[in-house]
């Protein structure tokens, strides 16, 4: 098992591989994703393991993981356009996006640590820091995929925060979840200053669960916020889908609750303060109609904090009627 190793492959060949019985995995979470198989290198041949238990899988991941982490992948860096792109030419070199460590090293010679990585064919890895000619690399990944000289693996980009991979984008279906009964689709967008802000399409036929998934979205966009601070422009626009819900007064009431409750828990004075940039949220019915939106005011968390800092006998005995109950909820919570 010491020549163990993951092998990234074409997200058609999951199916396959999964009716075979093969360990697969995938590389982000979504339906789009380049899978993960695991095999000994024979030199000419690779030989794949099958799934066989959950520990045992996870057993063969770790020694595949090390395995990798310890074969020297040379990159270079050059100079295009005014900005820096680190290329990697290697029979493991797009696999090396599994290695930590690794990408640490090419963030650090991009001098960021934030940076875009793009996996267009086998043997190949190329990278840029965020915000600096990630729109110019899209473009040469999609054109590299389309004419692989090799094994075409993926045509989106992954963002890469210390190492980790954040996000998986570039195209209009990734990071979408989407069946009969709802949508949820977050996508991030660059500004003209090359920092990230998101669109959250949203969409439930039950309106319980449209609000669930708008408070998955913000948390998970929040997480992503605080990060990577400096590259994230504080803005976030929710669209509901007009296919999954009928404008109704009940959703209108709800919606405007939840901007109030992000204005008012701390989330724009706090994220504001990460991102030293405004922190906005909009939601908008279908493609423009906005309604609802946060406003600056004195979040009723942090202003219940100053004048009552230590609990008494009093609070805690009084009619939980009697106080707002959002006090209580983390600023974060928008439902």
């Amino acid at each position: 098992m010491s020549d163990l190793l993951p092998i990234l492959k074409n997200r058609q060949e999951f199916e396959k591989q999964k009716s075979r019985g093969m360990y697969v995995e995938e590389l982000f979470g979504n339906e789009n994703s380049p899978i993960l198989m695991y095999g000994e290198d024979k030199g000419a041949y690779i030989a794949y393991n099958q799934s066989t238990s959950e520990n045992e899988d996870k057993q063969i991941r770790e020694l595949a993981i090390k395995n990798l982490e310890n074969i020297e992948v040379p990159f270079h860096v050059e100079v295009m356009q005014g900005f820096k792109i680190a290329m990697a030419e290697h029979e493991y070199a797009a696999e090396k996006i599994l290695d930590k460590n690794y990408l640490k090293k090419l963030a650090a010679e991009l001098d960021s640590n934030s940076i875009v990585v793009g996996i267009p064919m086998k043997g190949f890895l190329v990278a840029v820091a965020k915000g600096k000619g990630e729109a110019n690399l899209y473009g040469a990944i999609v054109q590299q995929y389309q004419n692989a000289q090799t094994y075409p693996i993926s045509n989106s980009m992954y963002y890469i925060v210390g190492g980790e991979i954040e996000m998986m984008g570039g195209n209009s279906n990734s990071g979408a979840v989407k069946d009969e009964n709802g949508l949820l689709e977050v996508t991030g967008i660059n500004d003209a200053k090359g920092k990230i802000g998101f669109i959250a399409k949203v969409g439930n036929k039950n309106e319980g669960e449209l609000a669930n998934q708008i408070q998955t979205a913000f948390q998970n966009i929040l997480l992503h916020g605080m990060k990577d601070a400096k590259n994230f422009n504080g803005k976030i626009d929710f669209h509901i889908s007009p296919d999954f819900n009928p404008l109704t007064s009940s959703l209108e009431e709800q919606i405007k609750t939840m901007a109030k409750n992000i204005s008012e828990r701390g989330a724009v004075q706090i994220m504001g303060g990460i991102s030293e940039e405004e922190f906005k949220v909009r939601f908008f019915y279908g493609e423009d109609k906005l309604i609802g939106e946060t406003f600056e005011t004195e979040p009723v968390q942090l202003k219940n904090n100053v004048n009552n800092p230590k609990p008494n006998d009093e609070m805690q005995n009084s009619n939980p009627m009697n106080y707002n109950k959002s006090e209580k909820k983390p600023w974060w919570k928008i439902w």
